[in-house]
């Protein structure tokens, strides 16, 4: 029996050899992938703060985007506005011209002295002049024109006549 134990103890200890051989390979084994483990972890890490990184750079710019497009509406207001400021004072000065030209073409001084006067009145003063019969363009440019034909009448004929049309 001790024999038998003795064999037994033998073989026990060959086989817990071979464990503790195959143990420490293991081990050893172990090692590498375990550096390879946290190499990984440490790669997720970083790539977890680029993406936190990068999420706030992507909301930073959004808020930028946001502003500038806030700017833009402003801006487009503005010149909307601006434009508009052009468009009237264009008109004014249309306004302003047409009434000159209407004020040149006339040849009876006292529709052209109140011609003036209105002019004054609407574009100086800024009131809104009242107008009697010759106060619209038309009745100047018939008075214009039929003051032009007495004018060529009278250069066609005396002298007098001229006095007559207030020249």
């Amino acid at each position: 029996i001790i024999q038998d134990l003795r064999s037994n103890n033998r073989t026990l200890d060959n086989f817990r050899f071979v464990l503790d051989h195959r143990l420490q390979q293991l081990m050893e084994e172990r090692g590498p992938i375990t550096k390879h483990i946290e190499d990984l972890e440490n790669f997720i890490h970083k790539m977890y703060e680029e993406l936190v990184q990068e999420g706030n750079t992507q909301k930073e710019k959004d808020r930028n985007m946001i502003g500038k497009d806030e700017k833009i509406a402003a801006l487009t207001s503005e010149v909307t506005k601006s434009r508009n400021q052009l468009r009237d004072k264009e008109r004014y000065i249309s306004s302003f011209k047409r009434e000159l030209a209407v004020l040149v073409s006339m040849t009876v001084p006292k529709d052209l002295e109140d011609g003036v006067k209105l002019c004054y009145k609407k574009f100086v003063r800024g009131e809104k002049a009242h107008r009697g019969k010759a106060a619209n363009p038309t009745a100047y440019k018939d008075k214009a024109k039929s003051a032009t034909a007495l004018i060529k009448e009278a250069g066609d004929g005396s002298a007098s006549s001229s006095s007559e049309s207030g020249f």
